[in-house]
């Protein structure tokens, strides 16, 4: 009678080549070497965030428009 040493030994064979591919086409990404693979460059840190539209930086809201009051301002005492 067969012995299998290892449980579930006919579905365990598949994993082997699995791993070992997956190995394979993962390794320029865990690995980061001197190759430029996937634009492995390192990130120019810190980098601002690009303005979409130029900010008006002194005044960052309208400022009111000076005008008269409609009425005298008298000092409450």
């Amino acid at each position: 009678m067969y012995y299998s040493y290892l449980p579930y030994q006919n579905q365990t064979r598949l994993w082997l080549p699995l791993l070992a591919g997956a190995a394979i086409i993962t390794a320029p990404f865990w690995l980061g070497g001197r190759n430029n693979c996937c634009n492995n460059q390192p990130y120019p840190y810190p980098q601002p965030y690009p303005q979409p539209y130029p900010q008006p930086y002194p005044q960052p809201y309208p400022q009111p428009y000076p005008y008269p009051y409609p009425y005298p301002v008298t000092t409450l005492t």
